[in-house]
């Protein structure tokens, strides 16, 4: 499992390695660097959930839980409880749980270590969009830095798995260093793997499609959208695999995934007339009727003072000519 990972984040960094370390500032490349350890550990915590029980469904509801965080990270950042964009985020949530949750749903250990996934996905997105913000031009070594965090993970884990870091493989890492290291890399099954057409499309599917530009299109959609609205579109993600079901492998559009589609793209309506985004549109419209009326106010004392300004200049001017005259 976890070579198959590192060998689909590796192809997707490939293309992108002429951008490592052209980020614009270090700020920039370590915000780049929290968003891959975040969201990498996130996702090894998923990987290591299917080993203890967990099931891909149970997965991918406990994950669409990040809405919910960044929601509840946005409300704390604003001072106030933004209740369009949580009840947006409950809705989508709601609605992966008529899709995904059809099976067993028996607790397992794996369900608790799953649960790190949205904790972290969502704070991982928070910390992206901070950066985003700041540093527009930076996103595709802001990707590159993430791919690179993320295979060093699953890299190190699959090391891990293989007794490399044994003190007895220590040694033999010290005396023998390269016939260890072709060792390691035929464990990784890299010639099979690329001897067998019903893997390699697949891998190679992932790695453009499902890492490259999903990461990409995450990365740009920072840049434009407040972070509330690109978690809800992601968590629009199991709806598009239940329609690809059905368009590929001719699965049936069953009745959860209606129900589940219908609360997601309520969420998604909910957030566009409810949401962050609309209540910093309505507050900028009442700062600007503030400034104008304030604007307005300020022209209309001005004038007035100096119509009494000028009306005391042309009394003063009478009363001289006046007096001139009775002289």
């Amino acid at each position: 499992m976890f070579a198959t990972q590192v060998q689909s984040l590796a192809l997707a960094a490939f293309p992108l390695l002429p951008w490592l370390g052209r980020s614009s500032s270090l700020e920039s490349a370590a915000m780049s660097f929290l968003v891959g350890l975040i969201w990498g550990t996130s996702y090894a915590c998923t990987f290591v959930s299917y080993t203890l029980g967990t099931t891909g469904a149970k997965a991918a509801f406990i994950t669409s839980l990040q809405s919910v965080v960044v929601a509840a990270c946005t409300s704390i950042v604003a001072g106030r409880l933004q209740l369009g964009t949580i009840f947006s985020a409950l809705l989508a949530v709601l609605g992966v749980a008529f899709i995904e949750l059809n099976g067993a749903l028996d607790p397992t250990m794996g369900d608790a270590v799953c649960m790190v996934a949205p904790i972290g996905v969502g704070i991982g997105w928070y910390v992206l969009d901070e950066n985003m913000k700041k540093y527009p031009n930076d996103f595709i070594p802001s990707v590159v830095i993430q791919f690179a965090v993320f295979t060093s993970i699953f890299a190190l884990w699959l090391l891990k798995d293989y007794d490399f870091f044994d003190q007895d493989q220590g040694q033999e890492i010290g005396n023998n260093l390269g016939s260890l290291g072709i060792h390691w890399f035929q464990q990784l099954q890299l010639p099979e793997l690329l001897r067998t057409p019903n893997l390699l499309c697949p891998l190679l599917f992932a790695s453009i499609f499902g890492n490259l530009l999903t990461m990409l299109a995450a990365n740009v959609a920072c840049r434009h959208l407040p972070v509330s609205d690109v978690s809800l579109i992601v968590t629009t993600e199991p709806l598009f695999a239940a329609v690809a079901a059905v368009c590929c492998i001719g699965e049936t559009f069953s009745l959860g995934d209606c129900l589940g589609g219908f609360f997601i793209m309520a969420a998604l309506l909910c957030n566009e007339l409810w949401g962050e985004t609309n209540d910093e549109t309505n507050e900028a419209k009442l700062m600007t009727a503030m400034k104008s009326d304030l604007s307005v106010s300020s022209t209309s004392t001005c004038s007035t003072c100096s119509t009494y300004a000028l009306s005391k200049c042309e009394s003063g001017q009478s009363a001289s000519i006046a007096s001139i005259e009775t002289a």
